[in-house]
């Protein structure tokens, strides 16, 4: 990956256009995988930059840091500003249809989480302290090769 560990901050009117370059280098660093997973993985990762384009506080840019992992594959981790955010609140954003509980405004963290889940991988979102969040998903890897046929 062209970013490794480096976090680049972007602000929010490039961010979309951001997302779909890193959505390109992912199916390039991983060609030859399994392509309805990549299709699925990208699509989890522009649910998070949506949610967090929602949740922002303006004037904010987010801070984006993708780690390739030692086993195949993916880190992505998104940073924002905004208002201070209970645990209780997280939580239901990454299981957003539990009984007994209203489903939160926005459900791209709980879609995102649910594809990471799916394979192997997991989503965390974790206050900062001040406000706003941070948002790492993670798919250990290996990204399957492509089915041949």
């Amino acid at each position: 990956m062209q970013e490794d560990v480096a976090e680049v901050l972007i602000a929010p009117a490039d961010l979309h256009r951001r997302t779909v370059e890193l959505a390109r280098q992912i199916e390039a660093d991983y060609k030859g995988r399994d392509l309805v997973l990549i299709c699925v993985l990208k699509g989890a990762i522009m649910f998070l930059v949506d949610f967090a384009v929602a949740e922002m506080a303006p004037p904010g840019e987010v801070a984006w840091q993708v780690a390739p992992q030692p086993s195949g594959g993916l880190g992505v981790t998104l940073t924002f500003p905004g208002r201070v955010y209970g645990q209780e609140e997280c939580q239901r954003w990454l299981r957003p249809f539990q009984p007994g509980t209203t489903p939160p405004d926005h459900l791209g963290p709980g879609l995102a989480a649910a594809v990471a889940r799916q394979h192997g991988g997991s989503l965390t979102i974790t206050p900062q302290p001040g406000g706003g969040l941070a948002l790492a998903f993670l798919l250990p890897g290996p990204i399957p090769a492509a089915a041949e046929g």
